[in-house]
């Protein structure tokens, strides 16, 4: 999912702490999935996650819904770019209202207030998570998925497993 849309380089550590769903492969159908994972399985090529975009129907009502936001407090799904708009519904199912936020005494009166309905992050990348009995940040993000990414790419083995998903899932919609 990480390949499909772009956000601005200073919130690349906070969406790759949010979003762990940088990693999975996106499909629009139960059977381009399956017929995914049954390449993965014939060519041994390994295992791999799968967002299954028709299973992700839930998340239309919520997508939809008008969510006010405190004033400078955007969330992660709005800053995304892609270029197909139904990418915008992946990248919702996996960030849901999830925010990024520079933590001061407003913010966290604000997040408060609000904390039922979104999970938040501050600028510093420490994950807030709606479970929390308080606002009181984790202190490590995780590693840069898209670094991470980027490395992954570099080797010749990820290329091929993900040259042959590409053309198995173009033959799919044909």
């Amino acid at each position: 999912m990480g390949d499909l849309g772009a956000i601005d380089a200073k919130y690349d550590v906070a969406i790759s702490t949010a979003c762990p769903g940088l990693d999975y492969i996106v499909v629009e159908t139960t059977g381009a999935a399956q017929a995914c994972v049954e390449l993965l399985r014939r060519e041994t090529l390994g295992v791999a996650t799968f967002m299954i975009l028709e299973k992700q129907v839930e998340y239309l009502p919520k997508l939809k819904e008008k969510v006010s936001m405190p004033e400078g407090v955007p969330r992660l799904f709005d800053l995304i770019k892609v270029r197909d708009e139904r990418m915008k519904f992946a990248f919702f199912a996996a960030l849901g209202n999830t925010v990024v936020a520079k933590i001061s005494t407003r913010e966290y009166d604000a997040l408060g207030t609000m904390f039922q309905q979104i999970d938040s992050l501050n600028s510093q990348h420490s994950y807030i998570e709606k479970q929390l009995d308080s606002l009181e940040a984790a202190s490590q993000p995780r590693k840069d998925e898209l670094d991470r990414l980027e490395e992954l790419k570099k080797e010749n083995n990820f290329y091929r497993r993900k040259r042959r998903l590409i053309n198995l899932y173009k033959g799919l919609k044909s």
